[in-house]
């Protein structure tokens, strides 16, 4: 099957198993079939999904130019379909967390997404209910961005973690994406209201470009941790730095960690285990440069919540590509009249790039 026209969601539950018979090695397996969910968005893409622990359910959402979600029940049938977002704007990359302090304590979820406003896109949101009953109506989380300059990077979706002792959500993203490239965070109360100042958690610089954060919870110091990657031009290095956050204030613990330097990284993530009290970082690691050259597949980095990781000071230098060309970052939103700037990529595909200087976070894809 083609991916690039496949118009469709599929998806397959999987049971974590903890202290089931499985077999050997294994520490999950799959509990049925694989089955398709659908979705009537052009293109359907991006899917995130979200586990409701109070109703034994999920909503599972996907889209572009609108948000669509799926509520299905522990066995993956669908219990009803509906658009998740309201405006009439373009919306694409969403991404859905469940909070069980929504709406009263019956639990329910923040959807966030990227929206095109003219030429530049904003990250906003909305609360549901655990039916997918809208709570909120749609709401701006990036207050920052209302210019082309101050746009959001609208082709990384903005990462979400919850806080289920303080009821608060923290939502992080790329900013400023056509001038500094920032990572932002916001922190979100259950209904749907702004906690504190939108606050810049990784500045760059017209050298320095912070990518593809994500965040994850940590209950027992009852903080937030966030990781993102970052590409710097002075050393034409990559690596990946790690912030705590605490939740309740949003005041920055310490500062930020990195992680080893190499040429390049993408899609960092990370998780807490809060039976060993640690963080795990995992993020894709490029260690040879030039379009098309094998890289480590994956790089993985475990410590302690509390004490931050030794630092390792190898760089390594960027080397250009003999062959083919270096892809640029920076899509238009879809429906953008700077769509017709872009040109013919390589395998014939009209490529939908602007025409502007290269920029890291894609430059290897």
């Amino acid at each position: 099957m083609d991916l690039r026209v496949s118009r469709s969601v599929a998806a397959a539950l999987i049971l974590c198993a903890l202290g089931i018979a499985q077999p050997a090695a294994a520490q999950a397996f799959r509990s049925g079939v694989t089955f398709n969910i659908g979705g009537t968005t052009a293109p359907v893409e991006r899917p995130d999904v979200a586990y409701d622990s109070l109703h034994d359910r999920y909503l599972q959402v996907a889209g572009k130019s609108f948000i669509e979600g799926h509520l299905l029940n522990s066995a993956g049938a669908i219990l009803s379909t509906f658009a998740v977002n309201q405006g009439p704007n373009y919306a694409q990359h969403p991404r859905v967390e469940f909070g069980a302090g929504i709406n009263g304590g019956a639990g329910g979820y923040l959807v966030t997404w990227h929206e095109s406003i003219g030429q530049y896109a904003r990250v906003r949101g909305r609360i549901l209910n655990a039916s997918g009953g809208a709570v909120t109506g749609d709401f701006d989380i990036d207050t920052n961005a209302a210019s082309v300059p101050t746009s959001a990077n609208w082709t990384i979706a903005a990462a979400i973690a919850y806080s289920p002792d303080l009821q608060e959500f923290l939502v992080t993203w790329t900013g400023n994406f056509f001038s500094s490239h920032d990572v932002f965070f916001q922190r979100v109360g259950v209904a749907g209201n702004l906690l504190g100042p939108l606050t810049v958690l990784g500045p760059g610089s017209g050298s320095v470009f912070n990518v593809e954060p994500s965040a994850t919870y940590n209950p027992d110091t009852r903080e937030f941790y966030a990781s993102y990657g970052v590409y710097n031009d002075g050393c034409a290095c990559g690596f990946v730095d790690g912030q705590r956050i605490k939740a309740g204030t949003g005041a920055l613990l310490g500062a930020a960690q990195q992680f080893p330097a190499t040429v390049s990284v993408h899609m960092p993530t990370v998780s807490y285990n809060q039976a060993t009290h640690q963080y795990l970082v995992a993020w894709y690691n490029q260690t040879r440069g030039g379009y098309g050259q094998r890289s480590r597949p994956q790089r993985c980095r475990r410590f302690s919540g509390r004490r931050r990781p030794r630092h390792l000071q190898r760089l390594f230098r960027l080397r250009r590509p003999r062959h083919g060309r270096q892809r640029e970052l920076g899509r238009v939103p879809d429906g953008d009249p700077r769509q017709q700037l872009g040109r013919r990529g390589g395998r014939g595909e009209v490529d939908r790039r602007p025409l502007r200087r290269r920029l890291p976070g894609d430059q290897h894809r």
